[in-house]
């Protein structure tokens, strides 16, 4: 088994991750998705720990987070946890793999769970256009069916459960496993938990696959009906035969496509008003092979003339191979990778690197060359047009999922010689450092970062006292970030825009220098932001629940009054008030040039009176999802305390009783979290068969009878919890940015910076009676449910 160590020692968390090379494509063809389903079963208990003491409980009661993941070729299997939790969490994880109990009456369970999948996905556009894709090849697993579904997993066949340990015995095996450990540990320490790890599992070797050649059958541009409103055309080039470092190339490709940068490709789509975004990925990427799409969200003009797109496109490609990869464009390159590695986490490191050959060269030679092989490859041939928009198109039925999808004759395309040149430098790559010659005003509260961490955080809050900006207003600053966005997230900086009714917030993370950079540099634009395309939302299609999640603290403190001001006359009377972690004093220089006035006191959010309201999010479909958010009932420390471990109780039980016994959905969860203004928690379920009103009723049902369970709890197992809940609040070993969270947190619930060393107090004397009584609090409360439709 090959062992791979990333020494992480300006962190205390650490993380581990298993692939196993076998994936969706290496299952039996007679039962697409069953190496799907395989990933699920392996958390429903193994021989050495039942599934209520496996690896996802395990690492949830500790604060950890963990998934899994089936790809065409590899299974994925991840976590991260506190550094003392990673023996126990290797262990778990190395007997639900080598020796999952596959308990029939479990598995009818999952295939359901695995049902809802396919449902979702049914309806998902990435999905539904890769499915068109495959459409177009022969003879090739990128063409087949392997999400699975009710119908290919037959468990009560004894041919599939055949099938099922045939395959598991062939791939979960040492030989087709790779284990990556991140931490701060030394080297000796992770060979010691790797040897740990692998002491259990069985020797073996995989044979390779020879995979069938990557061609187009019958070449025609395709056309894809739908719901969604946004226009998108997919210029897809199907490539085979390609080197081992392109994926080098790769990356560099599509970094250099989100880039808004003058002279580049995306910003040449912008000013001809032909496309309102551009992206590059790869539905399919494996032994040399590869479809790789160019996704254009496009506008009213760019619809009626896709023509143009690809011929923009196609000489935008034969400039790029005829044009050597420069030493500056090669540098800022890498600037840009290590600026991204350095915010991420342990475990999204992993992520990154297991994809990295072990022996991969990043020099710029060996980069210019895959670069110019890859791009060569794409000029060379036409790619296939994919056009998505809502007009009707006749039903195909194609690998699984159905299509609406329409086959017409490609049109010629002209390709113009353009003048094309080399895109310009990103300037906030370049931090400056600012004289600080403006003094710290009190509405910004400047807390420094322990250890040699070089990121920081910058919360920024406006509050509108005299009612809520229209959702114009937000659209407007939306679209503004949205266009600058590129520059910052290659200085090391993401940002994000919350809408909390009448308040905005404005969070940055990132590289601390480079925050300032980002400030200084945009500040003065949100006063009067003006961007092209204005009035263009980019399309969701994230999952219900998670589009709900964002809009909650928008319902929740939505004001009723909407404020008619649009900028800058909207930024007159709104005070803001900010917190920066881990940044340098010269960022009170750069917020000076904020629009609003600085914050001379901040109060504490309103108080939501009690009883019941719904909020409907109007989002049509085949599926409901649901939110029911109760808000703490008091500000008291020992409230949040009681809450804070209620939540952590009633989260396993509800996605038990909901998800695997009721079956309503696999979206299932419930804790206790921050809902813009206000603490309190939060419940949440995303069903293909329940409405609304069901999945509040399951939910009320649910609550009322987890009181016998309260009552029947052994008063040592409450204190361990919340022993943990404590460690969580009050650890040393938490990242800067969840250090962060927390005292932000306490900002907009309007306490002092030491909130979470008063509630870790609390917590202390959190007896039985007092969860009961949160209980009671919590179903006689304040109750604020959002669905995606009634």
């Amino acid at each position: 088994m090959r062992v791979r160590f990333l020494h992480t020692p300006e962190v205390g968390q650490c993380a581990a991750l298993v692939r196993v090379h076998a994936g969706a494509h290496d299952a039996p063809a007679q039962y697409p998705g069953l190496a799907h389903f395989l990933e699920h079963m392996v958390f429903q208990g193994s021989a050495g720990y039942c599934a209520e003491d496996g690896l996802m409980p395990y690492i949830q009661r500790h604060g950890g987070q963990l998934n899994a993941s089936t790809r065409e070729r590899h299974t994925d299997y991840f976590f991260q946890a506190p550094v003392e939790r990673l023996e126990a969490g290797l262990d778990r994880l190395s007997d639900m793999l080598t020796a999952p109990l596959l308990d029939i009456s479990a598995q009818r369970r999952e295939r359901e769970v695995v049902h809802a999948e396919f449902l979702a996905r049914s309806t998902d556009a990435e999905t539904l256009c890769d499915a068109a894709l495959g459409t177009r090849v022969q003879a090739h697993p990128f063409a087949a069916f392997h999400a699975g579904n009710r119908d290919t997993l037959p468990v009560d066949d004894a041919a599939f459960q055949h099938a099922l340990t045939i395959y598991h015995r062939d791939f979960y095996h040492a030989g087709a496993m790779e284990l990556l450990l991140a931490g701060p540990f030394s080297q000796s320490v992770c060979e010691r938990y790797a040897q740990s790890f692998s002491v259990c599992l069985r020797k073996g070797r995989v044979e390779p696959v020879q995979v069938p050649a990557l061609r187009v059958e019958a070449r025609c541009a395709l056309r894809l009906q739908l719901e969604r409103s946004q226009p998108f055309l997919g210029l897809a080039f199907y490539l085979d035969g390609l080197a081992q470092d392109a994926s080098l190339a790769l990356a560099f490709l599509t970094q250099r496509i989100v880039s808004r940068a003058r002279h580049g490709l995306h910003d040449r789509l912008l000013h001809e008003g032909l496309c309102h975004g551009l992206r590059l990925r790869a539905p399919y990427w494996h032994a040399g092979q590869g479809v790789v799409v160019f996704d254009v969200a496009l506008s009213e003009a760019g619809l009626a003339c896709v023509a143009r797109v690809e011929a923009i496109l196609s000489s935008w490609l034969a400039f790029t191979a005829r044009q050597p990869l420069s030493t500056e464009a090669w540098q800022d390159y890498c600037q840009v990778r290590s600026n991204a590695l350095s915010s991420m986490t342990p475990l999204e490191r992993l992520r990154h690197w297991v994809e990295q050959a072990p022996d991969a060269d990043h020099s710029h030679a060996a980069l210019a060359k895959a670069l110019h092989e890859l791009v060569a490859s794409m000029s060379s041939q036409r790619p296939l047009q994919l056009l998505t928009d809502t007009r009707d198109a006749p039903w195909v039925r194609s690998t699984g999922f159905s299509l609406r999808l329409l086959e017409h004759m490609e049109t010629p395309v002209h390709v113009d010689e353009w003048h094309w040149q080399v895109p310009m430098r990103n300037p906030w790559l370049r931090s400056e450092t600012l004289a600080n010659e403006v003094s710290i005003p009190p509405a910004l509260r400047m807390v420094m970062a322990g250890g040699e961490s070089r990121l920081g955080s910058l919360h920024i809050r406006w509050r509108f006292s005299d009612g809520s900006p229209s959702d114009i207003s937000r659209q407007r600053l939306q679209a503004f970030l949205r266009a600058h966005a590129w520059k910052a997230e290659e200085a090391g900086v993401h940002w994000r825009l919350e809408d909390f009714g009448y308040t905005w917030v404005l969070t940055l993370r990132g590289i601390a220098d480079a925050i300032v950079t980002v400030v200084a540099a945009l500040a003065p634009g949100l006063h009067d932001p003006v961007t092209r395309g204005e009035g263009y939302s980019p399309t969701d299609d994230r999952m219900l629940l998670r589009r709900l999640l964002e809009r909650l603290p928008m319902v929740v403190g939505k004001d009723a009054c909407t404020l008619r001001q649009d900028f800058p006359a909207l930024w007159v009377n709104a005070q803001w008030d900010a917190l920066a972690v881990g940044l340098p004093q010269s960022l009170a220089g750069a917020l000076a040039e904020l629009p609003g006035i600085p914050a001379t006191d901040v109060g504490a959010p309103p108080v939501m009176p009690v009883g019941e309201r719904w909020f409907d999010a109007d989002m049509r479909g085949d599926e409901v999802a649901l939110l029911l958010f109760c808000p703490l009932p008091s500000q008291e420390p020992s409230v949040e305390a009681g809450w804070r471990l209620l939540a952590r109780l009633v989260e396993p039980a509800f996605f038990r009783r909901l998800r695997t016994e009721l079956q309503l959905g696999y979206a299932v969860f419930a804790g206790f979290r921050q809902c813009g203004e206000q603490c309190g928690i939060v419940f949440g379920v995303q069903s293909p068969t329940a409405g609304g009103e069901g999945i509040l009723e399951h939910i009320r049902v649910f609550l009322d009878a987890f009181d016998e369970s309260l009552a029947a709890l052994p008063l040592a197992s409450v204190q361990e919890q919340a022993r943990l809940i404590a460690r969580q609040l009050d650890d040393p070993d938490a990242s800067a940015y969840e250090r962060a969270d927390l005292l932000w947190q306490a900002c907009l619930a309007g306490h002092a910076l030491d909130r979470s060393e008063v509630v870790v107090q609390a917590l202390r004397t959190v007896d039985i009676d007092l969860l009961r009584t949160s209980l009671q609090a919590l179903r006689l409360g304040s109750w604020r449910i959002l669905v995606s439709q009634r």
